[in-house]
């Protein structure tokens, strides 16, 4: 058998058949697909016996609930297959999805092989956008964790990829099992990378990943400290494989430094991610934490600026902070946008960069060019007096006839007139808005998720 497909299911009937009617219809078909049923209380059993009564590839287990990271250890702990993905049971795979991950993990003969995948929501009529976490890596070509640090940094996405069962056995590479808990993937993926000696990515999306769920833990506040155990097991795993004297040290040592950037990283997410009243309990319980992983240093070659500066906000001046960034922070007057986490009604934006006498982009990637095109299509374009980016390397100095300027070069033409627009992703936003509020710009938009869905369908209208 080539691929075990394990799909754990929790109370997911609204979503569920469509996933296991895509993995049913897989080109692939030398599969098992193993339902790990954690104790639903809906209809999602019944959905689970009719795929395993029509189709021998379908095994079910139910169980009593002990929450998602037991629930998929099971799985992996009866998978008879070469090699084991993983799909959650609110997702869906394209119908290529495992032939494709199977026979680049055959060529290359690696221990890991991942992919890119779409954000999907039913409200649209199609796929929101082509999310491509892995753009900063090679694609098709074998490469070492140790040659790509910086791959610690994308999104742990455990459910886009295919990985070989003897290397998740040789390195003990399970789930952290803490029931009630949430973002469990945190530690499995540093788990998975930090042993990997033969990594492959490939370009193409293969699975829909749905964010219209209200239900899925991403949007449950009161899961405030979850991310916590996360990184406490990502500390105690190196503690453990590293521990005999044969082992590198010196591997051991970057993955401390590796695993700071991955805490501070995670902090911030889920610190933003929280309303108000429990961001600052969050902010408050981790200041410790933040200040050892300042003293400790931070690698050159993970940490960039904005991330260090941020930290140093974070530790330093944590009521500031909370100021700038908290949830429902707003100006009255709509002219000051100093808010960091903030959904704009596609009127507002309209509104706003009609408003002011001079616009500048930041980034000068798919976002911003979309960005700029729609200010044309508003007849607007003429405000734009150029685009603005971290750093010159890989980027154009011209863009549509408008200068690309280096950040550091602009600190002096922020005023009341000028809108800064960072049109950048989603992960890079909070470093930039706070780095740009230090140079004095206080009016600062962030093309967020919704303006992004709007402004890319208006390109093909």
């Amino acid at each position: 058998m080539k691929v075990s497909i394990i799909v754990p299911v929790y109370n997911t009937g609204k979503y569920l058949r469509q996933c296991l009617q895509s993995l049913k219809d897989q080109s692939l078909k030398d599969i098992e697909v193993i339902c790990v049923n954690d104790g639903s209380t809906d209809d999602s059993r019944d959905i689970i016996e009719s795929f395993v009564l029509v189709d021998q590839r379908f095994k079910a287990i139910h169980k009593t609930n002990t929450g998602y990271g037991n629930t998929v250890n099971i799985g992996i702990k009866a998978a008879r297959a070469e090699y084991i993905g993983l799909i959650e049971s609110d997702d869906f795979a394209e119908p290529n999805m495992f032939q494709r991950l199977y026979n680049t993990a055959e060529k290359y003969r690696v221990d890991l092989v991942k992919a890119n995948y779409y954000l999907y929501s039913e409200n649209l009529s199609r796929v929101l956008k082509f999310e491509e976490m892995l753009v900063d890596f090679p694609y098709e070509k074998v490469f070492s964790v140790k040659d790509h640090l910086k791959v610690f940094g994308i999104h742990p996405s455990v459910w886009s990829a295919l990985y070989r069962k003897s290397y998740l056995e040789q390195n003990n590479i399970l789930f952290l099992e803490t029931p009630g808990a949430s973002y469990q993937d945190i530690s499995f993926a540093f788990k998975v990378l930090s042993n990997a000696e033969r990594i492959c990515f490939i370009k193409e999306p293969v699975l829909n990943y749905r964010v219209d769920n209200v239900d899925s833990s991403v949007h449950n506040p009161q899961k405030i400290f979850c991310v916590c155990d996360e990184l406490m097991e990502i500390e105690r795993y190196i503690d453990e494989r590293f521990k005999y004297e044969n082992v590198n040290k010196e591997w051991q040592e970057v993955l401390y430094n590796v695993a700071a950037w991955i805490k501070y990283r995670n902090y911030l997410w889920n610190y933003l991610r929280l309303s108000l009243p429990f961001q600052y309990a969050f902010l408050i319980k981790v200041q410790d934490e933040l200040r050892d992983i300042r003293l400790n240093g931070c690698l050159p070659n993970l940490w960039v600026e904005a991330e260090r500066e941020t930290l140093d906000r974070m530790i330093d001046d944590p009521h500031h902070f909370l100021k700038i960034t908290g949830s429902g922070y707003e100006d009255p007057r709509l002219k000051l946008l100093p808010l960091l986490n903030h959904s704009f009604s596609q009127r507002c934006f309209q509104q706003m960069v009609k408003e002011y006498k001079e616009i500048y982009i930041y980034g000068a990637g798919k976002i911003a060019i979309n960005t700029w095109l729609c200010l044309k299509r508003m007849k607007v374009d003429y405000k734009v007096k150029g685009f603005i980016v971290s750093n010159n390397k890989e980027n154009p100095n011209i863009i549509e006839d408008k200068n690309v300027f280096l950040c550091s070069d602009l600190n002096n033409v922020y005023n009341e007139s000028v809108l800064v627009v960072v049109a950048l992703h989603k992960k890079y936003q909070y470093e930039i808005s706070l780095k740009l509020d230090t140079m004095g710009c206080k009016n600062i938009l962030l093309i967020d998720d919704d303006l992004k869905s709007w402004i890319f369908q208006d390109e093909n209208e």
